[in-house]
């Protein structure tokens, strides 16, 4: 499965989650999607954190109880208030035996295209 297709199927209204220096910041965006980057708009406490910190994490729940949630890494930038995020690393993830060696958990990792 790409990434594409995981937010097809999880939905365009994942919790974006950033930090700074003053601690941990969550909230509930619209995603677009575009080729391997992902946009939205966001919030004044996000903004400035995305100021501080660039790196920050999309988060969908499981879409079925012990089904996978989906994450999503990136780095931010911000212009005009739309935050646009290039994609580092995407996975489906839940608790479980590794599946593969170094993870600690059922993971499976997304490719972007």
């Amino acid at each position: 499965m790409n990434l594409q297709e995981a937010i097809e199927q999880y939905g365009s209204h994942p919790f974006i989650l950033t930090v700074s220096e003053e601690g941990p910041h969550a909230g509930i965006v619209e995603l677009e999607t575009n080729g391997n980057s992902l946009a939205c708009a966001i919030g004044k406490s996000a903004m400035e954190n995305i100021a501080d910190n660039s790196n920050i994490s999309f988060l969908w729940p499981p879409l079925e109880d012990n089904g996978y949630s989906l994450i999503v890494n990136g780095i931010a930038s911000i212009s005009d208030g739309i935050c646009t995020v290039d994609v580092t690393k995407s996975v489906l993830h839940r608790p479980g035996a590794p599946t593969k060696p170094g993870c600690t958990a059922d993971c499976i990792r997304l490719t972007n295209s």
